[in-house]
């Protein structure tokens, strides 16, 4: 018992040190594995967030129709600035909200267009088919955008 003693006698700094050095060790990564965690749920929120936005934009614009446009549209570009940066390039979320945000417009403008009673009827229908095809195209990017966000909408 003597030797343990004369032993942590003779090297009791360096003891302290190692048991100090491993205590910030464990200490760093615990604080490592919490910024990493804060860090996935931070992101969650921002994408969640784009997420609920793109969903809204298509069920207002359902909803509410051309009426509903520009200030859903208003919403679409405002909330979803981010999202080149929060998403892969390859996912093409990004791209999927710039085309919306693009074929909404189009409509915008096919309606302005359609005011103008200079059109000939062939014209007006030209309008109306490619109105009624953009519209079809924003109604079935609902199930694209779920498709799109599935692997980021789950905390693993």
């Amino acid at each position: 018992m003597e030797m343990i003693w004369s032993f942590i006698k003779t090297y009791w700094d360096k003891i302290l040190t190692a048991i100090f050095s491993a205590s910030i060790v464990f200490f760093a990564y615990r604080q490592h594995m919490l910024e990493r965690t804060r860090l996935k749920l931070d992101l969650y929120d921002r994408r969640r967030l784009i997420y609920s936005v793109l969903k809204t934009f298509i069920i207002e614009f359902q909803i509410g129709g051309i009426s509903a446009l520009k200030e859903a549209q208003r919403s679409l570009r405002e909330k979803t600035k981010e999202t080149k940066f929060l998403f892969k390039e390859n996912d093409g979320i990004d791209v999927l909200r710039d085309e919306l945000l693009i074929k909404s417009m189009k409509i915008i403008l096919n309606r302005r267009k359609l005011e103008n009673n200079s059109l000939s009827n062939e014209e007006k229908d030209n309008i109306v088919n490619e109105e009624a095809q953009l519209m079809q195209w924003i109604r079935e990017q609902g199930a694209v955008i779920d498709s799109k966000f599935e692997k980021y909408l789950h905390l693993s």
